[in-house]
């Protein structure tokens, strides 16, 4: 068995615990269960900060590169 289903179940296992604990005891509780189910989904970026930093920075300079490119 390949590492990619083992990698993308623990995602989703774990996706699916920030969800709930984001559902009754998280900063955002009072939003729907959608809402939190996105902020769920990118949990890396949550629990380790510089993470989007380094993302938010690649998507900057893409962009930046896409419209020196045009």
């Amino acid at each position: 068995m390949s590492k990619k289903p083992i990698l993308l179940g623990l995602y989703l296992v774990i996706t699916v615990l920030v969800w709930i604990y984001q559902i009754w005891w998280g900063p955002m509780a009072s939003a729907s269960a959608m809402h939190n189910l996105g902020r769920a989904l990118m949990w890396p970026f949550m629990l380790f900060p510089a993470l989007g930093n380094v993302v938010g920075s690649i998507i900057l300079l893409l962009i930046i590169v896409a419209f020196v490119a045009l």
